[in-house]
């Protein structure tokens, strides 16, 4: 739970052509204000999927984000499609926020899944036909003023579209959904004010949550030194919001 920014890419038809792509985006993340760029890696096969790995794989989580999935017809049942190979790098974006898994993978073509209504495994093509990679940054936790608040959050938030526009001019085909909406209006007043109303709008839900269960929970949330008056404006924005329906169902008559 948090302002995160999510992408979808693809685009080279070899390893080779996938390497240089890899190697630019590199060069680029090192170019940017980043904590650390990581050295770029090669999975292959069973190496590749990380359901085959020790649970201290460093890079687990990088080979769990190559995933794709594969979806019925209707769209209302997904299943995993492991990668076959991956290239890639991690960065670690900036303090508070998750890290940055840049992969370019391969997946088969076709893949076994299960019938839900009659039990039989059939063969499912996968259209993964080129090296493709998706991903998602939670950037909002990068807004904690332990970790330097606001500027801190848009170093981070402005640094990952920088890599997805510079994947843009590399001629990977780039969808980008950004939580934080930046991607789009390229507004950083807008995104700047945003975070802050998803902090509040957290911290008085988890406060709230908290209450009912009579424990506090664990969330990044309530690490910031602001969280009680974080707190207390979300809940006076849903109190406000509350005020506003029942105003309009009472002019309904």
């Amino acid at each position: 739970m948090g302002l995160t920014i999510h992408w979808n890419w693809h685009g080279p038809q070899s390893a080779n052509e996938a390497k240089s792509v890899v190697e630019k985006l590199r060069q680029k993340a090192l170019d940017l204000p980043f904590e650390s760029v990581s050295q770029i890696v090669h999975f292959e096969g069973e190496n590749a999927r990380f359901d085959y790995e020790k649970r201290d794989d460093e890079f687990s989580w990088f080979k769990v984000q190559a995933r794709q999935t594969v979806w019925s017809k209707d769209g209302t049942i997904g299943w995993d499609c492991m990668p076959t190979e991956i290239i890639g790098f991690q960065i670690l974006v900036a303090p508070g926020s998750e890290p940055m898994e840049v992969t370019l993978a391969t997946h088969p073509k076709t893949i076994r899944v299960k019938d839900q209504q009659t039990g039989k495994t059939k063969r499912l093509r996968t259209g993964y036909d080129d090296w493709s990679g998706r991903g998602f940054c939670k950037t909002q936790y990068a807004s904690d003023p332990q970790c330097g608040g606001i500027r801190n959050f848009l170093r981070a938030h402005l640094s990952v579209c920088r890599m997805l526009d510079h994947a843009k001019q590399l001629d990977l085909v780039v969808e980008v959904s950004d939580e934080g909406d930046f991607f789009e209006k390229r507004d950083v007043a807008d995104l700047a004010k945003t975070v802050g109303i998803w902090n509040e709008q957290i911290a008085a839900f988890v406060g709230a949550l908290s209450d009912s269960v009579g424990k506090p929970l664990v969330a990044p949330i309530q690490n910031f030194s602001d969280f009680e008056h974080l707190e207390a404006k979300g809940q006076n924005q849903i109190d406000a919001f509350l005020r506003k329906l029942k105003d309009e169902k009472g002019s309904d008559g």
